[in-house]
């Protein structure tokens, strides 16, 4: 599912742009805040196939994260 869902949209009219500017300004808050309150910040920015990130994918998400550990 696409955060901006352009066939909404047409060339005169951004229909769908007021939802997906409010995401973005949700997304970048929650980010600076976490990113000034975390001692530490891991972010993963990776290109992935078209198909879906999350179901179906674990074996390259283990291998992106297999050398990632969480020191307490």
């Amino acid at each position: 599912m696409s955060d901006c869902r352009v066939s909404l949209n047409t060339s005169e009219q951004l229909i769908s742009y007021p939802a997906f500017k409010t995401t973005l300004d949700r997304r970048i808050a929650r980010l600076l805040e976490k990113s000034a309150l975390a001692s530490r910040l891991l972010l993963v920015s990776v290109s992935l196939p078209p198909e879906d990130i999350w179901s179906g994918q674990d074996e390259m998400w283990r291998y992106m994260l297999e050398n990632v550990r969480l020191h307490i």
